[in-house]
């Protein structure tokens, strides 16, 4: 769960995300549903992933992949990107399951044909994951 913006112009979101590591190398998925400030959005990646450390507890893990996010706007056309997420997760296990703090940057560029110039997307989320 996570939330773009602040106040009246939140952007809360949540999803899922499966991350199959064997040793340091392995895979992850996500798909994201948001909705406020006006307009709905779907995000979803998949890439390599990559166990980087741990540091006492904690395991700090990132993936990079092919994303794809859409946003569909109350009042207005719906606008689709296919970009680059790349993510950084530090995870804490517990007793039954684990905690996660996750930030994620997507980049990407918008072009419509009615735009005059493509407008470059650089998205920052930050996630709060409860999982195993």
């Amino acid at each position: 769960m996570g939330s773009r913006g602040l106040g009246d112009e939140s952007h809360p979101f949540a999803g899922l995300e499966a991350t199959l590591l064997r040793g340091r190398f392995g895979a992850a998925a996500t798909g994201q549903l948001g909705s406020g400030n006006d307009y709905r959005s779907t995000l979803l990646a998949a890439g390599p992933a990559l166990h980087i450390t741990d540091v006492g507890p904690v395991a700090l893990s990132g993936w990079t992949g092919l994303a794809r996010y859409t946003e569909e706007l109350d009042v207005g056309p719906s606008r689709s990107v296919t970009g680059a997420l790349l993510t950084l997760t530090a995870r804490r296990p517990f007793l039954v399951g684990s905690v996660s703090l996750q930030v994620g940057w997507l980049v990407a560029r918008l072009d419509e044909p009615d735009f005059e110039q493509a407008i470059p997307v650089n998205s920052l989320r930050i996630a709060v994951g409860i999982g195993r």
